[in-house]
């Protein structure tokens, strides 16, 4: 319990300090006393062409903080809808092909959760495939009832950038299990 305390105060502190940050960063002017700043009154007319030129720049200063913004939005959502295809075959320690096994596939996504889930069987050649989804990867396990596997799961990439997994049809993806011992 007191481990849970002081984890949970830490994680309040570093959200206040990171807070602090951000909106520190984001008021960069300084205000000035009321006294110290000169008013200089004049009608719409009156603008000199600077002040013009200057509003001018801010505005399109604006337009393009709001265009960059959405390019990076652009290309975060790019890297989370990639076609993902995938193969996979199940064989047992003997390297037998194992039916049934259950094939779990969490893929990171643009989802409500940021994962959608599926499910495939193994068939009786021990092959499972999964095929027309989105996403910038996927974490892929493995089991069946009286089996273990000797991994928890495997994540695979898609990402354009930084692929670690090219799908091959002719070269599945291979997962091991092994019957459990008689108890």
């Amino acid at each position: 319990m007191a481990v849970r305390k002081i984890f949970l105060g830490t994680a309040i502190l570093l959200g206040c300090i990171i807070a602090w940050l951000f909106l520190s960063s984001k008021g960069e002017e300084t205000l000035k006393p009321v006294s110290e700043v000169k008013v200089k009154q004049s009608s719409p007319q009156q603008k000199s062409k600077t002040e013009v030129a200057t509003l001018e720049s801010d505005a399109n200063q604006d337009k393009e903080t709001t265009s960059s913004s959405e390019k990076r939005i652009e290309e975060v959502l790019q890297k989370y809808i990639v076609p993902i295809t995938f193969y996979g075959k199940v064989i047992d320690e003997n390297g037998n092909p194992v039916t049934g096994a259950k094939a779990t596939f969490s893929a990171s996504d643009i989802s409500e959760t940021g994962n959608t889930r599926y499910e495939v069987s193994s068939k009786s050649d021990g092959w499972f495939s999964l095929d027309g989804i989105k996403g910038g990867g996927i974490l892929v396990r493995v089991e069946k009832e009286g089996c273990y596997s000797s991994m928890g799961g495997q994540y695979f990439d898609y990402n354009r950038e930084s692929a670690s997994h090219v799908p091959d049809p002719n070269n599945p993806v291979i997962f091991h299990l092994h019957k459990k011992p008689n108890v």
